[in-house]
């Protein structure tokens, strides 16, 4: 409630005729603060209650200002009606100072909040937003998570042991971020890169998509193979196992002449690369028979026999 009291002659207005001061008065309960002053031309008191009383005392003065009506009419509130925020500058009608607007846009723009979103351009966002809520900011500021993120939401920046992130899979906006890939320390080979004499184990899928092996060596035994101390035969199949080389059938290993003999036909044994003779050349004796060493097999006595001596 407002209690106008009358407190005293002053000269108040355009046109100097002697008016009364009025003093408001808030009454709160048991106590009063001292509020605005107004003038009026006649010395008259009166009650009203909040926040009616500036439009009260108009109407109590008897006429309207045309101030007052100019700075409504143009969107300004009598002071008494209106609280801005601590966040909104006071713009007062230039016609009636008594009359204001709250400008929460200015007193962002005064205090350096003068950064619209639209701004900003990914991966800057707008960044401290004015304390009034306007849609203004103090500047755009990098942020790579939330553009990263924004992206594809499976983006992180650190991985597990083992793991790191995979290059083909990297943020856009920052390599620092993507999605992790599987080292895989103790799968050393690719398909591809596996030694002779081994085969494929356990896999793991690596980074880039490519999968990695554990090796083993080969079961030659399984596949029929058998390990050969001298070699196998030729054109035999071979299976590698490690170093060692096994063979579908070893070399027999039936001939020993390094060379064959002149005069003779021989065959080459090709997995020992040595050679047995099976006859004589064209034109020659097979002495490769053993002669007749008896004599009496061949009808000499021991008596009979004379001249030369026969040479066995």
């Amino acid at each position: 409630m407002l209690e106008f009291a009358k407190s005293g002659q002053v000269f108040c207005g355009r046109n100097s005729k002697r008016t009364y001061f009025y003093q408001v008065m808030v009454v709160f309960g048991l106590g009063f603060v001292q509020g605005v002053f107004f003038c009026s031309s006649s010395a008259q008191a009166a009650i009203c209650f909040l926040p009616d009383c500036a439009d009260k005392l108009l109407e109590f003065q008897g006429e309207e200002d045309e101030t007052a009506k100019y700075c409504r009419d143009h969107g300004y509130t009598l002071f008494t009606n209106l609280v801005c925020s601590s966040y909104s500058k006071i713009e007062r009608c230039p016609a009636n100072n008594n009359y204001i607007k709250c400008d929460d846009y200015q007193w962002c723009i005064e205090h350096g909040y003068a950064t619209t979103p639209d701004t900003c351009v990914v991966p800057k966002y707008p960044d401290e937003q004015c304390p009034n809520e306007l849609k203004l900011y103090k500047d755009c500021k990098l942020d790579y998570e939330r553009a990263c993120l924004e992206e594809d939401e499976d983006y992180v920046s650190t991985c597990q042991d083992g793991w790191m992130l995979d290059k083909d899979e990297l943020c856009s906006y920052s390599n620092m971020y993507g999605k992790c890939c599987n080292v895989c320390a103790d799968y050393p080979y690719k398909e591809s890169e596996i030694p002779k004499g081994y085969q494929k184990a356990e896999s793991c899928l690596a980074c880039g998509n490519v999968i990695k092996y554990k090796i083993e060596l080969n079961d030659c035994a399984a596949q029929g193979f058998i390990l050969c101390d001298k070699g196998g035969q030729i054109g035999t199949e071979v299976c590698w196992r490690g170093d060692e080389k096994w063979y579908k059938e070893c070399c027999g290993y039936e001939c020993e002449l390094a060379a064959c003999p002149a005069g003779t036909e021989c065959r080459l044994e090709g997995c020992s690369n040595m050679y047995c003779i099976i006859g004589c050349s064209v034109n020659y004796t097979d002495y490769c028979v053993r002669p007749i060493e008896d004599c009496s097999l061949l009808g000499y006595t021991s008596t009979a026999c004379g001249g030369e001596k026969l040479i066995c």
